[in-house]
């Protein structure tokens, strides 16, 4: 029984010396320096918002509830604003003065659009415009069935 004890006394020791000596030992760490990749540049059409899947099918959706409840008759678009209309056109202002804002309950169910950007309306074809440039970013065109 004595050894026993003993031997259970001097583990105990050995234990908390080897503690209080580790914990006196400074602890060595390598310094590792982090290299980020570079970003790449993304494609000229990221760097402008755009039309979401969600999105569409919100236009579309809402498209073809208004013309089925005939809350909405969409007008033919002239052929000289029909050509000016594509993605990186710079509209003139001719067309400028064509295009209208869209409809507030359209325009509610789609996210806001950052600063210097707008929605316009053409027929049957929604526009995210440029404000300061005229710059047709994005378009959105809806062919009733």
């Amino acid at each position: 029984m004595r050894r026993i004890a003993i031997q259970v006394l001097t583990c105990l020791l050995c234990m908390v010396f080897s503690a209080s000596a580790a914990e006196k030992k400074p602890v060595e760490t390598k310094k590792v320096a982090l290299v980020r990749a570079p970003v790449p540049t993304p494609p000229y059409w990221f760097r402008y918002p755009q039309f979401t899947d969600a999105e569409v099918r919100l236009v579309v959706n809402w498209f073809q509830d208004a013309l089925e409840a005939k809350r909405l008759h969409l007008a033919a678009i002239p052929a000289a604003v029909a050509r000016e209309i594509h993605i990186t056109a710079r509209l003139t202002g001719d067309v400028v003065k064509s295009l209208v804002m869209p409809p507030s309950d359209l325009e509610g169910k789609l996210l806001p659009l950052p600063e210097g950007y707008q929605r316009l309306l053409a027929g049957s074809v929604l526009l995210i415009v440029k404000t300061d440039e005229r710059l047709v970013v994005d378009t959105l065109p809806f062919a009733g069935r």
